[in-house]
């Protein structure tokens, strides 16, 4: 009788284990109910499309930044909370511009149990970089070149190639920022000036600012047209005048914020077929 009872009790336990692998799909997914979007003073933040799965959590973000300054969220300092721990999910620095908006999709991993039905997204690590900050006085560059090279405070140019023709001029040069902050390297701020002192504006005036952390580089180019009329650029002394191309700038942190993630039992059905 007992030998009877213990088989049946193995027979019992294989089919109740073969049911459960059967029921339990490693790639099901839980979606969440459409959240409002979180509003500030200086950002909206828009979440789509959040769903986890047992190994992962992922939400995708639309942050448009209502400031002249830029914003930067550095989701290493994010956090996704469950009942049974924390996660980051540990990616670069995402930087928006003033008045523009960037997507991103973040991610966390590292478990097998993300397959809630509830989390709460806490967004850490929102920082206002303001566009003026602390201009560095770059000495002109003459052209033709006498030197290769120079520094402004933390910033470190060197030119890797100039055309001069009659009608243009092309600069090319790689900068290296060395402090401790954020830089901004704005090349549509650099003139071309003449030994008459006029001043002839980069023929690039909408090229985009490069933000850089220390030990971070950028190169760019600068163009300038002036009509043969005024003079032959091939044979002219010229200077570039940097103005505030240069900008250091520090982080000011900004209020945290977070948002409710709860299962929406319609939508999962719907994704999951």
């Amino acid at each position: 009788m007992k030998k009877t009872l213990f088989t049946l009790l193995i027979i019992s336990n294989f089919i109740i284990s073969g049911f459960a692998q059967k029921t339990v799909d490693p790639k099901h997914e839980n979606h969440y109910r459409d959240v409002a979007p979180i509003q500030t003073d200086q950002f909206t933040i828009e979440i789509s499309d959040a769903h986890s799965q047992m190994e992962f959590t992922k939400i995708k973000i639309k942050i448009t930044n209502k400031t002249a300054d830029y914003l930067v969220l550095k989701p290493s300092e994010m956090v996704f909370k469950y009942e049974h721990g924390e996660y980051k999910p540990g990616k670069d620095d995402i930087i928006i511009p003033p008045k523009d908006y960037v997507t991103r999709n973040l991610k966390v991993t590292g478990d097998k149990q993300f397959h809630v039905e509830a989390l709460t997204v806490i967004f850490n690590g929102f920082y206002l970089l303001s566009a003026k900050g602390t201009v560095n006085t770059a000495p002109d560059f003459a052209l033709p070149p006498s030197v290769n090279s120079f520094t402004a405070g933390p910033f470190e140019a060197n030119m890797l190639n100039c055309t001069k023709e009659t009608k243009l001029t092309t600069v090319r040069f790689k900068c290296i920022y060395t402090g401790d902050n954020y830089a901004l390297v704005d090349p549509s701020k650099v003139v071309c000036k003449l030994e008459d002192g006029r001043e002839f504006s980069n023929l690039k005036s909408k090229s985009k600012t490069e933000i850089l952390r220390g030990g971070e580089n950028t190169k760019f180019t600068v163009f300038y047209e002036i009509p043969s009329s005024i003079i032959d650029m091939q044979y002219a002394n010229m200077n570039l005048v940097w103005k505030d191309a240069f900008i250091e700038s520090k982080l000011e942190p900004l209020k945290s914020q977070q948002v409710n993630l709860v299962i929406d039992p319609g939508k999962t059905a719907g994704k999951n077929k």
